[in-house]
């Protein structure tokens, strides 16, 4: 049985390896496995939902929700990752270093005909690719080392890129007012999209305060769907809200929150506000870590 929010994913892999000719190192060696599990594997579902797409040990593979054996959709040196179904899934984007830095990829449902579709060329991670409606471009977090915050992106399949949300707005700006942006998605209507944020810059011996925001794309204004309720309690544990999924109608929203040292999946009626716990504890969480990966990995609606 497969439920309403995709979670977790048991499956056999095969992996096959073959040497690219395009990357600058060439393997001297090949590992084979076989294996029935896996640890922080981001996934999604295709539209029909009839296939999952994820992706374990820097590669992506795809299997029949009902379960069975998965298919190997890459092979090489390149680590590929956070791999997402297009809307009409007949592409898929993902964080790929076969150019030899983070760039978003597109290629077709089945892995053929990769393209690059951003161009940087240095050693900044890229973090949760998400594809706008039209499935004419894909949003895609950027983490910047100089200010510890991540910035979100917007990438073009004609090739044209975009700075949505800047870490600051001023190069003069405090601290207290530098934004993380990560895990964004976009409504199914294009207007709104739906991320984390984080205030100030990311710390690694502090519990960050993560909330999710939702962003008018068209006026830019911003307003916070999900965080902590003021009260004694937060002063100690000030909690953190992320990894936002909206279901296909997008009336519901799936986040991650993080409850005394543990990590909670919810749901959201956005029209009502009601809001209720559906499996916990899942996957640690990276609020005290550095998120390449995102705060947890990628789970996903079925239709």
């Amino acid at each position: 049985m497969i439920r309403p929010v995709i979670a977790a994913l048991v499956a056999i892999l095969a992996s096959a390896a073959h040497a690219r000719t395009d990357l600058p190192l060439r393997p001297d060696r090949h590992v084979s496995f076989d294996t029935r599990e896996g640890t922080w594997m981001s996934l999604d579902a295709s539209s029909d939902g009839k296939t999952l797409l994820f992706d374990i040990l820097g590669h992506l593979y795809l299997a029949p929700s009902a379960g069975g054996a998965a298919k190997p959709l890459d092979a090489g040196m390149s680590f590929d990752t956070q791999a997402t179904f297009s809307p009409d899934g007949r592409r898929i984007a993902v964080v790929s270093d076969r150019s030899g830095a983070d760039n978003v990829w597109m290629m077709d449902a089945e892995g053929a005909h990769p393209r690059q579709i951003s161009r940087a060329d240095d050693e900044a991670p890229l973090v949760s690719p998400a594809w706008s409606p039209a499935g004419d471009a894909v949003f895609v977090s950027r983490f910047r080392a100089d200010l510890q915050s991540y910035e979100l992106w917007r990438f073009d399949v004609s090739g044209k890129s975009q700075l949505i949300v800047p870490v600051r707005d001023r190069p003069g700006a405090p601290r207290a007012e530098w934004r993380s942006t990560l895990g964004a998605v976009v409504s199914p209507d294009g207007r709104y999209l739906y991320a984390a944020r984080h205030l100030g810059g990311v710390s690694l011996d502090d519990l960050d305060e993560w909330t999710i925001i939702r962003r008018d794309l068209v006026s830019g204004e911003e307003v916070t769907v999900a965080a902590r309720p003021e009260g004694p309690r937060k002063a100690l544990d000030p909690g953190a809200a992320f990894r936002p999924a909206l279901s296909p109608d997008g009336r519901t929203l799936a986040y991650a929150d993080r409850v005394e040292n543990q990590t909670e999946l919810r749901l959201r009626d956005l029209v009502t506000g009601a809001d209720r716990r559906i499996a916990f504890p899942i996957a640690h969480d990276q609020v005290q870590a550095l998120a390449w990966q995102d705060l947890v990995p990628r789970y996903a609606f079925t239709p």
